[in-house]
């Protein structure tokens, strides 16, 4: 059976059959396979190309499973979940971006309905679409509609303009090497740090004194949505070019840089908010009212945190806020993001090396602007706050605590 199910790797490009075709078809850049196939991929598969004196895949990738929660779907356990029944209640492209974004590859990932809900409210109708609204509403208001002028631009603008220039570049490159994950979190930092430009410079503001200012913030930003906007079209195509269209724009002329006086489209809410049926909400609160009740939790309740060790690669300062530090993490191959309130006791580059404790499974929340994936593990007495770090060399990254 495997011997007859392999074989069409290659006879289904043409092998044997259709030389152009199969010359371009193969080898492939990417053979990607499930977990479970892997040793008859790696060895079988490798094994019968050799023998054929045929080229091997460039890579073999071997992507994880989704779980249903912390469990395997199973129709039995009645927990399978359907992705047409998804794509037909909030549509194909934000549960595309989901899955983009929640599974690392080659490590299985959660879903719930309340994590899609809250990544698809946190990161596309909050941080892009509002984002896609500020900008459309603000130029329709006070320049007719049309983009305004590049101007003078300051450093504010020259220091967004670099991470524009690097983005592409960096979501290549993590595409290349099977991080989507990444790629996509790269985005949305980016479209994070447009919203930080929008609010450290408040055009709606500006325009009241300075129109021509105001007109160089907005032309910067909606410039700078538009390359982000290009690098999520892959993932979601058909809002992606609804957005492109709000900024006047197609897929063609997303490409270059926004022209002054370019016409902006009608706009309409790219992402509307989803909001928790009223049951799951009082589901919520009697669970939190529960705890409260006694300050006590069941050993079930405590197996579900998810406590694992990362090792901090990058802290810096949160700015604008005293007390918060941004930390990257690498936790088993992971890199990850987290906001913690420790600014005061420690400084970032003390942190760099460390190999810390992370609640590697809660929520992403968006703090002071910025997204937190996880909560890292202090302990507090007098005022002082010491961070918990393992020092155990045998002990890596990624490992749970139990």
């Amino acid at each position: 059976v495997w011997f007859d199910a392999l074989i069409n790797y290659v006879t289904a490009t043409g092998f044997g059959t259709d030389d152009e075709s199969y010359n371009e078809w193969w080898p492939c850049e990417y053979h990607l396979i499930g977990k479970d196939i892997l040793i008859t991929h790696t060895v079988y598969w490798p094994t019968m190309l050799m023998s054929a004196k045929l080229p091997l895949p460039k890579s073999i990738f071997a992507h994880g499973w989704w779980l249903s929660g912390e469990s395997k779907m199973s129709k039995s356990l009645g927990n399978v979940v359907n992705p047409l029944d998804l794509i037909e209640e909030y549509g194909v492209d934000p549960v595309r971006y989901y899955l983009m974004r929640e599974m690392v590859l080659g490590q299985d990932a959660s879903f719930t309905m309340e994590s899609f809900i809250r990544r698809y409210n946190s990161d596309l109708a909050n941080d892009l679409g509002n984002l896609v609204g500020r900008v459309s509403t603000l130029i329709d208001r006070h320049f007719d509609g049309m983009v305004p002028p590049k101007g003078d631009l300051t450093d504010t603008e020259a220091e967004l303009s670099k991470k524009a220039d690097s983005i592409s570049g960096l979501v290549t490159d993590n595409i290349s090497n099977m991080r989507l994950s990444e790629a996509v979190e790269e985005t949305l930092q980016f479209v994070r740090a447009i919203n930080r430009y929008m609010e450290e410079t408040a055009p709606w503001k500006l325009v009241k004194s300075d129109t021509g200012r105001a007109g160089t913030v907005l032309y910067t930003a909606t410039d700078c949505l538009r390359q982000a906007v290009a690098l999520l079209q892959p993932i979601m195509p058909s809002r992606c070019e609804k957005i492109l269209h709000m900024l006047g724009l197609n897929m063609a002329s997303a490409k270059e840089c926004l022209e002054a006086g370019t016409l902006l489209g009608d706009f309409e809410i790219p992402f509307p908010r989803i909001e928790l049926p009223d049951e799951d909400l009082d589901e919520v609160k009697d669970v939190k009212e529960n705890v409260m009740s006694d300050g006590k939790i069941s050993i079930e309740d405590f197996a579900k945190v998810d406590l694992r060790t990362g090792v901090v690669t990058a802290a810096e300062k949160v700015e604008g806020a005293d007390k918060l530090l941004k930390l990257q993490l690498e936790v088993g191959g992971e890199a990850r993001q987290i906001v913690a309130g420790i600014a005061e006791h420690y400084a970032p580059e003390d942190l760099v090396g460390k190999t810390i404790v992370v609640v590697a499974n809660l929520e992403p929340a968006v703090i002071r602007g910025v997204e937190s994936n996880g909560m890292l593990l202090a302990a507090s007495s007098d005022g002082s706050v010491v961070v918990v770090t393992v020092d155990d060399p045998k002990v890596g990254s990624g490992i749970r605590i139990s």
